[in-house]
């Protein structure tokens, strides 16, 4: 029995070799020391933002690719991590999945015989709003256009999530249908030329961010009929005549009476008109023929 005893000893001890099984014996086992670089403890981050971690992680026991290494938030529990630790016992983490609000991220190393050390960093995910924004910078209230001729539609979008010049901007016309669809330049302004069919429009505006969130803006828009142009050219030497008498002759009035406009109101001279319906039709005319004045394309003999 002790001769069996003898060649058993060398035996167990070949198995124990062939395991590759290193057998720390005489050592003191201690916990982890575990580091967290970045970022800084209270930093704050744009939602969907990426977030790098590092954190660097040493044991006297184990070596860093032994360790495990688990981690986690206060507010959404494990984050589902792939990084491994070189050979340095460095640890690099990134994830842009964190939820809004505060959150306290827990690194935890555990080395082979269950001594563990854990670090920890508070980060902020600010919200960012969901939808983008569009402002209509042409047409104003006071454009207009003739048909046949293209006029420029301008928009000024925003978004905090992409890249201008990745948003999708449409614009289209209650009478017409689709005008056309754009991507915003770096600056944000989105334009199209739309030639548009005589009538008043109602523009409607629309942009759109990968999210598939939506802004929209609208706008009313007078396209005048080359019919009607043709008529003011017609009428336009007679129209120039009566622009040039019309203002003088209002003011004229005010002056002979000298009365406020209740007293003027109540004054009856020839023809049964009043100076104060005499000066209101003048300066309505006179606002009629000013806009007429100011259409870009009437050609004045």
């Amino acid at each position: 029995m002790l001769k069996t005893a003898i060649h058993l000893f060398p035996f167990l001890t070949i198995l124990a070799c062939d395991s590759g099984t290193e057998v720390k014996i005489g050592t003191t086992n201690s916990p982890p020391s575990v580091t967290m670089l970045s970022p800084g403890d209270g930093e704050s981050f744009n939602e969907d933002s990426i977030i790098h971690f590092h954190a660097k992680v040493s044991d006297s026991y184990d070596s860093p690719s032994e360790l495990t290494i688990f981690w986690g938030s206060d507010v959404q529990g494990e984050l589902n991590s792939e990084a491994l630790l070189d050979s340095l016992g460095d640890l690099m983490f990134s994830t842009a999945n964190l939820e809004v609000g505060v959150h306290v991220v827990t690194l935890t190393a555990l080395d082979t015989d269950g001594a563990q050390t854990q670090a920890s960093v508070g980060v902020e995910i600010i919200d960012l709003p969901e939808d983008p924004t569009i402002d209509v910078i042409q047409p104003t209230d006071e454009d207009s256009a003739i048909e046949g001729y293209p006029f420029t539609l301008l928009v000024q979008t925003w978004d905090a999530r992409d890249e201008f010049n990745t948003l999708a901007v449409t614009m289209e016309s209650d009478q017409d249908g689709e005008i056309c669809q754009t991507n915003p330049g770096s600056n944000g302004v989105a334009e199209c030329d739309a030639l548009l069919t005589a009538g008043a429009h109602l523009l409607t505006f629309t942009v759109v961010n990968s999210a598939e969130f939506e802004a929209q803006a609208t706008a009313y828009f007078e396209v005048i009929s080359i019919l009607d142009i043709m008529m003011i050219q017609m009428v336009l030497p007679r129209i120039k005549g009566i622009v040039t008498t019309m203002i003088p002759r209002s003011i004229q009035v005010l002056q002979k009476w000298k009365m406020d406009w209740t007293t003027i109101a109540m004054v009856s001279p020839m023809k049964g008109r009043t100076p104060m319906m005499m000066m209101a039709m003048d300066l309505v005319r006179t606002k009629v023929i000013a806009t007429i004045m100011r259409l870009p394309f009437i050609q004045q003999p």
